[in-house]
């Protein structure tokens, strides 16, 4: 059997949103957000150098937007 990535996979702590009161939901997708952000956080460096490959393709395309420059 093929292995979903974990983005594509069935979130266990959402599965019943229809049974849950309004506060239980803003606590839900607030928990789902805390997730997402330190997962963000673990990977700030591979996210930065990933910044910079994509400016650098830009740049020797000669397509390069204005805010991209700062990051070169």
């Amino acid at each position: 059997m093929v292995s979903l990535p974990p983005t594509e996979r069935t979130n266990l702590h959402t599965t019943r949103l229809d049974k849950l009161t309004p506060q239980q939901l803003a606590q839900a997708f607030n928990a789902e957000d805390l997730n997402a952000a330190r997962a963000v956080q673990k990977a700030n460096k591979q996210i930065a150098k990933a910044i910079v490959m994509a400016a650098q393709v830009f740049a020797a395309h000669k397509c390069l937007p204005l805010t991209i420059k700062l990051f070169l």
